[in-house]
């Protein structure tokens, strides 16, 4: 490491610096703006409020927590040692699963006051009773909230341990409650209900739009009879009809291009 060199001791605080703020009397930058602030060269003792959490005697920083403190609180809603020492991160707590579940599949649907504090969504939905119990909605007409919230018992006793369990209650859920897994998939990608799903195909006559024809595909998981697919324009979002898994894949390999699927049917007029 090279020597520093022409460093020059301040008069006060005997600090070594390369220029002196006041050069005829000697004082470094720090001592010369503390005598301009305060008036004199002397340090204050001023005396800072402690952390008021039990037991800690650091200085205060913010909202009356040391600075220790303050960052735990900040991070983990909770700043007393048993209870951080209980769970420590959020990611322990048993509710972290059915809290990130929530954030990731209602987005929008959740109050407020539980996306800004994990602890208070917490502390309102209580323990969970069992790990076959799910957190749902007492009126799905509102958002996740407080009163709005109850603990469901899982009905299908399936085993989920691993992604063969998870398939196995996925078939078994579908296989029970056909309905309202519709409803849910409606809901969620395409802002419909199952209401507006009967009214469509009692408007089609109970067939596919384009080939008038029944659906005969069966679901990969349950076995059974598909639903007709909600046919919409990928660029817009806009909901046309319902249409066969065969007919939805046929104009979407397409893109939906009105052109192409006119050259189509000129190519297949010549050659049949």
């Amino acid at each position: 490491m090279p020597k520093m060199k022409n460093l020059k001791a301040c008069s006060f605080c005997d600090r070594q610096v390369y220029k002196l703020a006041n050069p005829s009397r000697g004082l470094c930058a720090a001592c010369y703006n503390r005598e301009k602030r305060n008036g004199s060269l002397e340090y204050r003792n001023r005396e800072r409020p402690i952390c008021t959490i039990g037991g800690c005697e650091n200085p205060n920083v913010a909202q009356g927590m040391c600075e220790l403190h303050y960052r735990r609180f900040k991070r983990h809603g909770v700043a007393e040692h048993e209870r951080f020492d209980k769970w420590g991160h959020r990611d322990s707590h048993p509710l972290a699963h059915t809290y990130y579940w929530m954030r990731r599949s209602y987005n929008g649907q959740i109050d407020q006051k539980w996306l800004d504090d994990f602890w208070e969504f917490a502390r309102d939905v209580g323990d969970r009773p069992t790990p076959k119990h799910r957190l749902r909605r007492i009126d799905p007409a509102k958002q996740f909230e407080k009163g709005n919230v109850f603990w469901e018992a899982r009905k299908l006793d399936v085993e989920v341990k691993d992604q063969e369990g998870a398939n196995a209650y996925a078939r078994a859920y579908r296989a029970a409650n056909p309905e309202l897994y519709r409803e849910q998939y409606l809901k969620k990608k395409f802002g419909k209900d199952l209401g507006w799903y009967r009214e469509t195909l009692e408007s089609q006559d109970g067939v596919c739009a384009i080939c008038k024809k029944e659906e005969t595909a069966t679901g990969r998981l349950t076995g059974m009879p598909r639903a007709y697919a909600v046919d919409h324009c990928h660029t817009t979002g806009k909901v046309r009809g319902l249409l066969c898994s065969k007919c939805n894949t046929g104009i979407g390999s397409l893109n939906d291009d009105v052109s192409r699927l006119r050259s189509a049917i000129a190519y297949l007029e010549r050659h049949c």
